[in-house]
């Protein structure tokens, strides 16, 4: 009776040790599962990635650095037949030059190294890529032995910690000695400042502090022998991000693919991505309108001089689209409001003597998110936008004038309405009057900050095209009367000879 007990207790122990190891492949969702002959596959590779702002050159001391992770096994999270591992499997370095890692290895702190320059994978994308940025991207070899199955002893899952070595001493010195200074605080951050001819740019970069879990799973061969080296396989393995770029910490992480090349479709590298950003920004006077890294115009031409479209009496409206490059301050950026005098002065608010400001506000916004406004402009007024950092994406779509006029508001000098079918111009190209399709198009303008270049979206609409005014002109009712008597005693002049000849 106690055996039948006993085995009873070991049935129930085997079969709870089942379900947790089932549940632990279904919990953390392999991305790859693999079988017994598959496992010359097996592969995983990490992603070194620089961002810039849109356009932006790549620092020359930044791309020349080494950098280097740290892979780590977890023996806390790993599970060894349904239980905490008491076996440690070290997966460590070979020499940099091939950036493999091997299980044989015992240093498992020692760096995975890789270096990357501006023609290192430069447009390989990802379709969570933001569009106010240039990528460089680079994979270092696969992290996984070969040979790693033919080494294990055990079934269960094997967890590492991989991240970058962000406090690495030879990239602070490099760094360093280019003029960059460690920030006080956040030891990832540097920061560079310099003034040329008066003007002062300001350049940050940042290391990455992500960190993920790279999960690989092991099961006993059919017929293998338990604790045998080679009676072993990689079933699947599986990557988590645990930390954020800014070393935050993930609860239920996203689940990444390790693959090298990617999937080829969405992303073109593996996603164990660590991604450095470097930004400019070039100070600017905000009091000058004229030097400001980007504008918004609108002026109006064509048109009757005595309309009220021309003098500022009719408000055009934009929709403003803004987005930052990666890793910028997230913070209000206003637009300052300049009217037409020269843009000499500034738009004042009526209850007050502060400029009219339009607030961009990206504060909490996460990177890649966009801020979208709506600017209101009058003929011959812009908007100016002071210290957005390079790279920064405007996104301009003007309300539809060419196809449905202004209506209404606007009067000639003799008080009659007039409706103007607007032809579109900007930036220099322009729309014929009758292409309701290219005006369209025309309507969307799109710029992005750059070095030393400041960016305009210039809308110039021609009002020419306007319709003939409807009703009488007061002013012209005199000589019309004339005209009409004079035709009406023509035809009573033609009657009444009429009548005198039938008379004769």
């Amino acid at each position: 009776m106690k055996t039948k007990k006993i085995l009873a207790i070991f049935t129930i122990i085997a079969m709870l040790i089942s379900m947790m190891s089932t549940f632990a492949f279904a919990a953390n969702d392999p991305i790859k599962e693999l079988g017994p002959d598959d496992n010359a596959s097996v592969q995983a590779a990490i992603t070194k990635a620089l961002t810039t702002g849109k356009g932006d050159a790549l620092d020359s001391t930044i791309k020349g650095l080494t950098y280097k992770f740290k892979i780590t096994q977890n023996t806390t999270a790993s599970v060894k037949d349904g239980s905490p591992s008491a076996q440690t499997n070290n997966l460590g370095p070979h020499p940099a030059a091939t950036q493999v890692l091997r299980l044989d290895a015992t240093a498992s702190t020692e760096p995975q190294e890789v270096s990357i320059t501006t023609s290192d994978a430069a447009n390989k994308a990802s379709a969570s890529d933001n569009a106010a940025n240039d990528y460089y991207r680079k994979e270092s070899g696969n992290i996984i032995s070969q040979d790693f199955a033919s080494k294990v002893t055990t079934q269960g899952i094997f967890v590492y910690d991989i991240e970058e070595v962000w406090e690495d001493s030879a990239v602070k010195a490099a760094l360093e000695a280019d003029g960059w200074t460690q920030d006080g605080t956040n030891k990832a951050l540097y920061k560079r400042e310099t003034t040329v001819n008066g003007e002062k740019t300001t350049e940050t970069f940042t290391m990455s502090k992500a960190a993920y879990q790279l999960r690989v799973y092991t099961k006993l061969k059919e017929n293998g022998a338990v604790g045998t080296p080679g009676d072993y396989y990689v079933s699947a393995i599986t990557l988590v991000q645990i930390k954020t770029e800014a070393g935050e910490d993930i609860d239920n992480g996203p689940k990444k693919d390790p693959t090298p090349g990617g999937d080829n479709t969405t992303y073109e590298t593996s996603q164990l991505e660590f991604q450095n950003r470097y930004l400019k920004t070039e100070e600017t006077d905000p009091t000058n309108p004229n030097d400001q890294p980007y504008e918004l115009s609108k002026r109006v031409t064509g048109v009757d001089q005595d309309a009220k479209i021309l003098h500022g009496g009719t408000k055009f409206m934009f929709t403003v689209k803004m987005t930052l490059p990666d890793g910028a301050e997230k913070k209000a950026y206003d637009a300052l409001y300049w009217d037409s005098d020269n843009n000499a002065k500034w738009v004042k608010l009526e209850e007050g003597g502060s400029q009219k400001t339009t607030s961009f506000d990206f504060t909490g916004k996460a990177d890649g998110e966009a801020v979208t406004q709506t600017i209101e402009l009058e003929h011959d007024q812009k908007v100016t936008f002071p210290n957005v950092p390079v790279g920064t994406r405007f996104e301009v779509v003007e309300d539809d004038y060419f196809t449905t006029g202004i209506e209404g508001s606007n009067v000639d000098s003799n008080n009659q309405a007039i409706t103007y079918k607007l032809k579109a111009v900007i930036n220099g190209g322009t729309v014929p009057a009758d292409d309701v399709a290219a005006a369209e198009a025309a309507r969307t303008d799109t710029q992005i900050v750059a070095k030393d270049v400041s960016k305009a979206s210039a809308y110039v609409n021609d009002g020419g095209q306007g319709t003939t005014p409807a009703g009488i002109i007061m002013q012209y009712i005199p000589f019309m009367v004339i005209i009409l008597l004079a035709m009406a005693a023509l035809v009573a002049s033609a009657v009444i000879k009429g009548k005198r000849r039938s008379v004769q």
